[in-house]
């Protein structure tokens, strides 16, 4: 059973299971559907991983709890956008 049947499952479920009982599942469905999905979640959990401990320095050094907090921080900071020494590069 894929992602796509749960709304219909929850929407229409007697026509949904009739669905659901029809359809084949290949090999190849199989993998594509799943198998792949599965093999996302490690580069996903990565790239969470690293943004949440970039944005936690980010709010020490600002000494701020969430993002409101540090956009009223960098406000209050009268940073000129113009300056190029903050570009980074």
């Amino acid at each position: 059973m894929s992602l796509t049947h749960t709304f219909g499952l929850l929407a229409h479920p007697d026509q949904e299971w009739e669905a659901i009982r029809n359809e084949s599942e290949t090999v190849t469905r199989l993998y594509a559907g799943h198998i792949l999905l599965l093999a996302l979640i490690p580069a996903v959990a990565g790239f969470i991983g690293t943004t949440q401990a970039h944005i936690t320095a980010v709010f020490r050094k600002l000494g701020v709890r969430n993002r409101t907090q540090a956009v009223i921080a960098i406000q209050q900071m009268e940073i000129d956008p113009s300056d190029q020494s903050l570009s980074g590069s």
